[in-house]
């Protein structure tokens, strides 16, 4: 019956963890073994990615994790070992320290800006129809996490609602800014706050209660998502439940 239309936009964010990027790297004196001890969270990654880049076989590099500290998606992939272990190969076999400030982190990785459209049908009574959505990913000047990312995002569009008609795209999008890298829930936040503010402008324009209009077409048990897969376990209209007694929904 109706067809709801909206933009929204989302800005770049820092990680801004406590424990900075750092990495330690020694290569083998008179051999091409390196040893590199980093706080990563993707540590084979990170060993394959500089064995490709050095040319060298992954057996002849190791990799130690100590404890990570904060990461939030910013210490996946090569970050500062990569200047370590290639600043080491100078060394004769003396270890290499490099620590990011502040500002290195700043400018190595963030969070890149969104734009994502969202069009949904729906009837009069309030039941979703059909859902679109496009997502346009910034991912600055290397891909780092960025596909991914993307993917996931695409996984979540349509939210937690039963929509029989989906339709995702997204669009990893490579510019002249800093490195992008995930936030948290790969995407999934970004896109999430996007179709709640999108839920509660329909809700609006429909003249319903938010709350109602989400019961109304939130999965169940027995659904599947837009990409098929089978919905065992939910919980969202108890949870919705219990948010109306909690908040006292029905007094306001």
């Amino acid at each position: 019956d109706l067809v709801y239309e909206g933009v929204y936009k989302t800005q770049m964010v820092q990680h801004v963890c406590l424990e900075p990027h750092a990495a330690v790297a020694q290569w083998q004196a008179g051999s091409r073994r390196p040893t590199v001890w980093v706080g990563t969270v993707s540590p084979f990654m990170s060993r394959k990615e500089l064995a490709d880049g050095l040319g060298i076989p992954m057996s002849n590099i190791r990799v130690v994790v100590p404890r990570v500290g904060g990461s939030f998606g910013s210490k996946m992939y090569l970050k500062a070992e990569v200047l370590a272990v290639v600043l080491a190969w100078f060394a004769d076999g003396r270890p290499v320290k490099v620590v990011f400030d502040r500002e290195d982190e700043f400018n190595i990785c963030v969070k890149g800006p969104t734009i994502t459209r969202i069009k949904t049908g729906v009837m009069k009574d309030g039941s979703i129809t059909a859902r679109e959505v496009e997502t346009f990913w910034d991912t600055g000047g290397y891909a780092d996490s960025g596909p991914r990312v993307t993917r996931n995002s695409g996984h979540t569009s349509p939210g937690p609602y039963r929509i029989p008609a989906v339709k995702i795209d997204g669009y990893t999008i490579y510019t002249n800014k800093n490195i992008s890298v995930p936030f948290r829930g790969y995407g999934t936040q970004e896109l999430c706050w996007a179709y709640e503010t999108h839920t509660d402008e329909i809700a609006n324009k429909l003249g319903m209660d938010p709350m109602e209009f989400r019961q109304r077409n939130a999965l169940r048990p027995g659904d599947e998502t837009a990409t098929g897969q089978p919905i065992d376990c939910m919980g969202l209209i108890e949870c919705l439940d219990k948010i109306k007694v909690e908040a006292k929904w029905d007094e306001t």
